[in-house]
């Protein structure tokens, strides 16, 4: 066949395709006035919301253990259930307890972003039963780490975190600090 059939061939397959890109479509005005104003949340800048302390924990008796410590660890790893939240920002806001075998106590407010699998520590315990804020605390990357707080990297795979890096809610937290699933959901630090 000669070239040129080739070329017409190809000219009339393409031919309703771009008579039909070219098509206009009626807009429906119903829709233009509910979308009117409305941006795609992917273009606006992330920002932090308000929130508040919650109140320091007293006791121990209703802290959780994060599940996944290994043996020789030196601390052992807390959350307390009533503190966990979620801003409307999408932050989950918790207080962690650190206790050594001798009996030091560190208390640690964070903030775990699970869509960015970052961390930040709002405030550390004074001492006298409250928080004291820190100043310009940035957001952290999170990455597998052993020693002292390779609990947030367990706590944001398997804790708080879902495996789409979407937040659970503070009822689901709880249930997996409660009554851990087994060895699969545990992540040793």
């Amino acid at each position: 066949m000669p070239p040129i059939f080739h070329l017409l061939l190809a000219c009339v397959l393409l031919l309703p395709v771009s008579v039909s890109a070219q098509v206009p479509v009626e807009s429906d005005p119903r829709i233009e006035e509910q979308t009117r104003g409305i941006t795609s949340r992917a273009d606006e800048p992330w920002v932090e919301g308000e929130f508040e302390f919650p109140p320091y924990p007293d006791s121990d008796e209703d802290l959780l253990p994060v599940p996944g410590q290994s043996a020789s660890s030196r601390l052992e790893v807390f959350l307390d259930p009533d503190s966990i939240t979620i801003g409307t920002d999408g932050v989950s806001r918790y207080t962690v307890v650190l206790s050594s075998r001798s009996g030091a106590r560190n208390v640690i407010y964070e903030g775990l972003r699970c869509s960015e699998v970052t961390h930040r520590v709002y405030a550390y315990g004074d001492g006298r039963g409250g928080f004291g804020k820190l100043q310009e605390e940035r957001w952290q990357k999170l990455t597998p780490q052993s020693g002292t707080y390779g609990y947030r990297y367990a706590l944001a795979r398997s804790i708080i975190c879902d495996q789409y890096n979407r937040a659970r809610t503070p009822k689901e937290v709880y249930a997996r600090l409660r009554y851990p699933r087994g060895s699969n959901d545990q992540l040793e630090y």
